[in-house]
């Protein structure tokens, strides 16, 4: 009596089965928006650390730090991210510097730049002459008008 359920329950196990191995075996791919603007964070974050690691070979050093200058603290085979930069200067008691390094931005940059970081508040966009943090949003200080506009930007003091 009870037998025409088992082929119903068969059935029905291996439809589901079929659907949860499906579905777990379905990859989900990033689009190429995507993938390129976390390639172009990726590529700001080398940079940005390779101005931070050569200022702390050089803590005395202010001005512009040519790109020759910072090849050994790239990692190797790194590109430099279009329209590079960066600039270093006191701060207004002299006492700390404060490190600005900039690129053209590519959409979602800053955010795949900040998702990788875990969070890293130094990095935003230039709009204008504000700068905006992905996670805190437009802040209340000027930026200097050596950045381009739309650009990428970190912005790190040392000292005080």
């Amino acid at each position: 009596m009870i037998f025409w359920l088992l082929p119903i329950l068969v059935v029905a196990f291996w439809t589901g089965m079929t659907a949860i191995a499906n579905y777990q075996s379905g990859s989900i791919m990033p689009s190429p928006k995507q993938v390129s603007a976390m390639s172009a964070g990726q590529a700001f974050l080398g940079y940005r650390n390779a101005v931070e690691g050569y200022m702390a070979a050089n803590p005395s050093f202010t001005g512009n730090i040519p790109y020759a200058s910072l090849v050994s603290w790239l990692a190797p085979g790194q590109p430099l991210p279009p329209g590079a930069g960066n600039q270093v200067n006191l701060t207004p008691s002299g006492f700390g510097k404060i490190m600005y390094s900039w690129a053209q931005a590519v959409p979602g940059e800053a955010w795949a730049a900040v998702s990788t970081t875990g969070g890293d508040a130094s990095i935003g966009m230039v709009s204008g002459t504000q700068w905006i943090s992905p996670i805190y949003g437009v802040q209340n200080w000027v930026v200097p008008s050596f950045v381009p506009n739309g650009d990428i930007l970190s912005v790190v003091q040392t000292g005080s």
